[in-house]
This record gives C-alpha cells, sequence and structure tokens, in this order.
C-alpha cells in the first residue's frame, strides 16, 4: 500500500488507529478456517463508533476495499485479507456499555468477547443464553454479522433472538439502526435483520443491545453413550416432553469425534465404561438443584430401561460439568493439528440426517480413503457439524462439492450458523435459488454501491473498484 493512503489514514484517524508496522500486521492474516493467511497491507483499529464512520467514508469516496475482524474464530475464511483489503478490526470496541436488569438487557460494543458478555451477565445475577467453544474468542460483533447459534439454540434460540437492536456503519460512514431496548417495535421495517446473519457485507456491526434472560440457580450435565441416531433422535423426543421446558442443549458426538476429543485431552480413562458408536452430552436447566438433578435421574433412568442409551454419567459438581463439556468443546483445539482440513456446517431435517450421514461415509470410504473424518453437532436443532482431513490439499474442493451436493439433496442449508464467508460461496447454489441470490445482490448494491464492505464473500459482486493508490498513477 503506498503512502497516500497510510497518509490519508493517519491523517484523518491519527497515527494510534493505523497499524502498518509489517511484524504486528502477520496476526490479522487468518481466521480458523484453512484459508491460506494474507497478510494485510495495513490495520485500522478504530475506538468508537465515529471514528468506524470516518473509515468507511473515506474508503468509500476513495474505492478502498475493507474487510472487517472480530475474534478470528470463523471457519468460512471470511474474515481473511484479499488482495490490497484494508482490515477494520473491532478489537478496540469492547466495552459493556450498561446493564439493565429491570429490562433484562445489555448495551455492548461488537468487539466485547462473548465470554465478557456472559461474565457480565453473570455479575447483574442474569445470563446471556448464547454459548459456543470460541467463547472466549469470538467477538458478539462476530456472532450476531454470522447469527451464531452454538449450543444452546433449542431452549433459547440463535443470536437473532437474543438482539433487541444495534447499531451498525454503512460503507458510506452514515450510522443506522438502533439501539432498541424493547422486545416489541413494529415501527416500520426491523433493520437490525438487515445487519444480522450478512456477514458484514452490508455494514459495521459496532453496538448492539442483547437481552438477558435469568440466570440458571443449577445445571446437571450428563454423557449418554448409544447404539444409533436413532436412539438419540428418539431420547430427545423423550427429554422434550418430560424435562418441563428445562433441557437446554442436545450435542451429538459421533464415535469419530469422540475418541479424538478423549485423546487429545490426554483422559487416563474415557468416562464412561465402555465405548460406542454414538454420544449425546445433555444439558438440564433449572432453579432448585435437587429437584433438577432427580428430575434428570428419572428421565434418564426411563431412557436406560428402554434401550434408547446403554450407559450413562452424570456430572456431580460444577466442575464435572465443565469436564464433560471439555469433550464437546475440543473441537477449536483440534482445528490446529488437523490441517489441511475442511469444516461443514450443516442443517438438515433430523429425520433425514442418519440417511445423509450413512451416504457421505459411503462416497468418503469409496472415494477419499485416506480421509479422517469428525461428526458431531447440535442434534436439538438439526445442526451437524463435520470436518474432513485429507493430505492432499489440492482434492478438498473436491471434497466439498460431493458432501455439499449430497446434503442439497436432502434440503439442507450448507451454513447453519458460520457463515459462507470465501469458502463455501462457489456452493451456496445447493441452499439458494438464482432469484434468492440476486436478490441478495441486490440489497448488498442498495446498501453498498461500490462493493467496497467484504467484498467477495457470499457471492461476487459486479461493481469495478479503484484505489487510492491506482487513481494517483
Amino acid at each position: 500500500m503506498k503512502r497516500e493512503t497510510l497518509s490519508l489514514l493517519t491523517e484523518h484517524l491519527g497515527e494510534d488507529q493505523v497499524v502498518s508496522d509489517p511484524a504486528l500486521l502477520k496476526q490479522y492474516a487468518a481466521d480458523w478456517s484453512a484459508v491460506s493467511p494474507r497478510t494485510p497491507p495495513v490495520v485500522v483499529r478504530p475506538r468508537n463508533t465515529n471514528d468506524v464512520s470516518t473509515l468507511m467514508r473515506l474508503c468509500n469516496e476513495h474505492h478502498l476495499n475493507v474487510v472487517l475482524q472480530g475474534g478470528l474464530t470463523g471457519l468460512s475464511g471470511g474474515a481473511v485479507p484479499r488482495d490490497d483489503e484494508i482490515v477494520l478490526s473491532l478489537e478496540r470496541l469492547n466495552t459493556i456499555v450498561d446493564v439493565d436488569p429491570t429490562s433484562m438487557t445489555m448495551r455492548v460494543q461488537a468487539g466485547a468477547t462473548l465470554q465478557a458478555v456472559q461474565d457480565a451477565a453473570d455479575d447483574a445475577g442474569l445470563q446471556f443464553a448464547l454459548d459456543l467453544g470460541a467463547r472466549g474468542s469470538c467477538t458478539i460483533g462476530g456472532t450476531a454479522a454470522t447469527n451464531a447459534g452454538g449450543n444452546r439454540v433449542i431452549k433459547y434460540g440463535m443470536m437473532r433472538d437474543l438482539t433487541l437492536g444495534l447499531e451498525a456503519v454503512l460503507a458510506n460512514g452514515d450510522r443506522v439502526g438502533g439501539l432498541n431496548a424493547m422486545i416489541k417495535n413494529n415501527a416500520g421495517y426491523d433493520l437490525k435483520q438487515l445487519f444480522i446473519g450478512s456477514e458484514g457485507t452490508l455494514g459495521v456491526i459496532t453496538e448492539l443491545v442483547l437481552r438477558l434472560q435469568p440466570r440458571a440457580q443449577s445445571e446437571v450435565v450428563a454423557l449418554c453413550g448409544a447404539q444409533s441416531l436413532d436412539k438419540l433422535l428418539k431420547l430427545l423426543v423423550l427429554l422434550k416432553k418430560e424435562s418441563e421446558g428445562r433441557l437446554s442443549a442436545f450435542e451429538v458426538m459421533w464415535a469419530d469425534f469422540f475418541d479424538r476429543a478423549t485423546k487429545f485431552q490426554g483422559r487416563a480413562a474415557k468416562p464412561l465404561s465402555d465405548d460406542y458408536p454414538i454420544y449425546a452430552l445433555v444439558e438440564f436447566q433449572g432453579r432448585d438443584a435437587a429437584d433438577l438433578s432427580l428430575l434428570t435421574e428419572t428421565i434418564l433412568g426411563k431412557a436406560l430401561d428402554s434401550g434408547l442409551i446403554d450407559d450413562v454419567i452424570i456430572g456431580q459438581s460444577k466442575s464435572q460439568n465443565q469436564e464433560l463439556w471439555g469433550i464437546r468443546d475440543a473441537i477449536g483445539d483440534l482445528l490446529g493439528e488437523l490441517k489441511p482440513f475442511i469444516a461443514f456446517d450443516i442443517s438438515m431435517p433430523q429425520s433425514v440426517m442418519g440417511q445423509f450421514v450413512d451416504r457421505m461415509r459411503a462416497m468418503l470410504d469409496r472415494d477419499f480413503k485416506k480421509s479422517q473424518l469428525l461428526t458431531f453437532g447440535h442434534l436439538g436443532d438439526g445442526n451437524l457439524h463435520l470436518t474432513v482431513q485429507y493430505p492432499d490439499e489440492t482434492r478438498l474442493h473436491e471434497i466439498e462439492d460431493r458432501i455439499l451436493s449430497i446434503a442439497g439433496e436432502y434440503g439442507a442449508s450448507i451454513s447453519g450458523e458460520h457463515g459462507i464467508g470465501i469458502i463455501k460461496k462457489p456452493f451456496l447454489k445447493y441452499s439458494r435459488s438464482p432469484a434468492e441470490i440476486e436478490l441478495m445482490r441486490v440489497l448488498k448494491h442498495a446498501l453498498d454501491p461500490n462493493g467496497i464492505l467484504n467484498r467477495g464473500r457470499i457471492f461476487d459482486v459486479a461493481t469495478h473498484n479503484q484505489t487510492l493508490d491506482q487513481a494517483a498513477e
């Protein structure tokens, strides 16, 4: 990037916001995905929403492309810099502005981590229900931009359900949206929905008002071993019917994932006395600990007696609950040793999930014999996660196309909660019609006519940008 661009950014934003030192730029080169790292020419770290507005106005006027970055935990490559993109990092917009125990809401800047939001809610005797394994790194703005779901969607919904209001900065620098703290607000279009799940292609989310819940006084976590997915689906129905609304998570782990995760953790012994083809991690939340424990033991006892599960262990303390959750959350650490890999985030009707998994496994065993598969997911809301490791990186795209085309035959979504980004862009056709994709392009052009914001994510943008450096030549 030439001096004209750096001078422009520094003049309007100050030297403390503009990072151009090559040694510092490297930490902004990649996210958790398999997309090859690319060091950006410059990183801007705004201090507040006004600074974001200034930056976007400058970039729009001079046709400078911008990529947004939060906690860099995404698996779709959407935050990896491309070509001459300026990185807009929201890491310094990390303030918990306000927690209102009366309305059970929180106002927070987009760069705050999910863990910080959860802790602030807990300090007020409340809880922010969204939970992900990457809670310590992912940002609340990033979870909104991808409409993240995580572990407790079955009870509390996705990020879209937990956001009451937000403020965003458009590509031209205009500030839009409202920090609404009301559950009911039908005064015209609900503009926040334009930005939630749009992966930063329509605007920069800078601040949000979140919906909080009463803090669960007690939690019980259980790990179940079973012989088939079909039996776990019947278990899920049983738990929904008899838990009186206290079922908060139902995670499934096939043996390929479970064995790898427990081995990675260095456990001296596995939690259950035997090995099983598939496992379920179940969580209940309630107010009275004794009542919740009795409920859990009664329901899971019925499941044992009826043969839906073959074994179960129930956490007897908070630390034991965390150990059981640690198996499921191990994927974040496992990714570091899996490369090259491709990660899938597929949602589909639960009734066809078993057929899909069997067909996909057969295809991999037949055509990609050196592949290793890790299979797990949020069975409670029909969201399946797959990670395929394969030694020949050039064939990963072929594997992805084959799996997602099979998923499309089952009416699946190629992205349940991770977004499309760069990696899944060629496969959007398996989940969206040409008319739907064209409407997305219309919205993109209306809000970002120069196509400078997260350009080339989700779909290609037909504009002709010119950088400031090119204009100066």
